[in-house]
């Protein structure tokens, strides 16, 4: 488990990917099993190149560049300092184009690809390639638990009554940053106890990379080239629980937000038309599978910020079809289109922006892209 990263939602740099020169920082996060990464890009006059590495106190930092411009060179900066106010802790121009440093502090630190100012006036370019490593050292938290970096490279969740959150802090009372089902993988980035329970960050390996804490009852080290549990079927998932027992579960598992809008009987819409369907029961077993599959942005509550919710797609031609989305604490929304357009229901109204429909239900609204109901 050397070299493993911690690191805020990111997305993965896979090896000798190009980059190219751009003010935002790239967050580099290394393949599963791996220490390190090359990442290769250019630069052109005054462009600069930067990259965010967040590592642990006591690991060691390894960063060589390779370029075809012998005026590019690349610094390094500690968590919280801002290029041009505050010092590099390694500075190319003068240390030359390999850094091996030990990490003074847990952090994101700051590796700048950039040309020397007379090589930007004259509008030189540079094609330079950086390998970057890191090894060793043990981390601790912010409250002074170490972070063991043993286990398995890779969690399997399961045995999830619905959902397992991931959340911003190792807390129930943190934020949830997103959730995920039985079946899914999740990248160790190491584990420490906290108030008896054991808490493990982890990163998503799908999608957009999000990188939070969850607690480890549920997760067990996932066997190299075994098959994954079969997700959740949209739609599938158990109903929420009373009050009651979520709070007694929320304080065992974490499995159920603490923000989710509630779902009791009593706060349920009113009864709809066929068009438009909330949904809670699992589908039948031999359900016809869907066309497409993916995610679509949707919010199901009153002050809840729009997120990414996973959709299916079952479509019959000629702008019909019938989408189901997956509401983040469970149950689904059924919404049905024919010529491209909702299918009126009760509390159902919607608007065009470019190639959108957005469709709004009450207090729930969900944008649903053209490309979903008609395919391609």
């Amino acid at each position: 488990m050397f070299g493993r990263l911690l690191s805020a939602t990111a997305i993965t740099v896979a090896l000798c990917v190009p980059v190219w020169g751009q003010n935002a920082a790239n967050p580099i996060i290394f393949p599963v099993g791996e220490t390190g990464t090359r990442i290769e890009g250019s630069i052109a006059g005054r462009e600069v190149a930067d990259f965010a590495l967040t590592a642990r106190k006591g690991q060691t930092l390894s960063v060589r560049m390779e370029t075809d411009n012998p005026t590019s060179y690349f610094n390094i900066f500690a968590p919280g300092a801002t290029p041009g106010e505050d010092e590099a802790i390694f500075i190319g121009s003068t240390a030359g184009l390999e850094a091996t440093l030990t990490m003074p502090a847990e952090g994101s630190y700051l590796i700048r690809a950039y040309l020397m100012p007379s090589a930007g006036r004259r509008g030189e370019t540079a094609n330079y390639t950086l390998a970057v490593s890191v090894d060793g050292g043990e981390a601790t938290g912010g409250d002074g638990a170490t972070i063991s970096a043993e286990g398995p490279d890779l969690w399997t969740v399961s045995g999830v009554d619905g959902q397992l959150n991931i959340r911003s802090e190792p807390s129930t009372d943190a934020e949830v940053l997103t959730t995920v089902g039985n079946g899914a993988e999740l990248r160790n980035d190491g584990c420490k106890p906290l108030g008896g329970t054991q808490w493990c960050q982890v990163s998503t390996t799908s999608g957009t990379a999000v990188t939070g804490w969850a607690v480890g009852t549920h997760l067990s080290a996932a066997e190299p080239g075994a098959e994954a549990p079969e997700p959740a079927t949209i739609g599938s998932t158990a109903p929420p629980a009373k009050p009651a027992e979520a709070a007694s579960r929320m304080a065992v598992d974490d499995t159920r937000p603490s923000d989710a809008p509630d779902r009791s009987p009593s706060s349920e819409p009113p009864r709809e038309s066929p068009a438009v369907s909330a949904k809670k029961p699992a589908p039948k077993p031999d359900s016809a599978a869907p066309d497409a599959t993916g995610e679509v942005p949707c919010s199901v509550a009153a002050g809840m910020p729009t997120r990414n919710c996973a959709m299916s797609v079952t479509r019959t031609g000629e702008g019909t079809a019938t989408v189901t989305i997956a509401w983040p604490d469970g149950g689904s929304r059924e919404i049905r289109f024919e010529a491209g357009a909702p299918v009126p229901a009760e509390g159902l109204s919607s608007e065009r922006r470019g190639d959108l429909t957005v469709v709004t239900i009450g207090e729930e609204r969900y944008e649903i892209p053209d490309a979903v109901v008609n395919g391609g």
